[in-house]
């Protein structure tokens, strides 16, 4: 699955390049649906990373698809 990919970015401390990946998935066609845009929006968050993650957030809301109350939950317990 495509969180596989994202939790390799992770052990190997790349996370951060997590919108440059997306776009490169994105160029070769590969969409993701909303269980992995809310494993990779938690992963970011468990790093520490809520620029990104949320950065992520506006992406896949800005694809059409509707955050569910785990992305809010997740969101909102990391941001305070």
């Amino acid at each position: 699955t495509y969180l596989t990919v994202f939790k390799a970015l992770n052990i190997r401390g790349g996370l951060r390049k997590t919108p440059f990946a997306l776009e490169k998935m994105k160029e070769v066609g590969i969409v993701l649906n909303g269980y992995s845009y809310n494993g990779l929006i938690y992963s970011l968050l468990q790093s520490g990373l809520g620029r990104e993650a949320l950065e992520v957030y506006r992406r896949m809301v800005s694809e059409g698809l509707k955050p569910s109350l785990k992305t809010y939950s997740a969101l909102m317990v990391a941001l305070g």
